[in-house]
């Protein structure tokens, strides 16, 4: 739950909005464990939105490059 409440203040509310609700607790510990390993927000937004969001290849591969 403490994930959770961290994504919120992190993410994008547009991209909150369009994660499914049973996906937030994970995409929640994932922005976490990206800001703990030292990413920006951006970046957890970015790669939250192409995980959880979009899924698809043109997504993943602007991660690729931001990371």
């Amino acid at each position: 739950m403490e994930a959770y409440l961290t994504a919120l203040t992190v993410l994008d509310t547009e991209i909150t909005a369009h994660i499914p609700p049973q996906a937030r607790p994970r995409a929640g510990a994932t922005v976490g464990r990206m800001l703990e390993a030292g990413y920006t927000a951006k970046q957890a937004n970015l790669a939250i939105s192409a995980l959880y969001v979009s899924r698809n290849q043109r997504a993943l591969v602007k991660v690729r490059a931001q990371c």
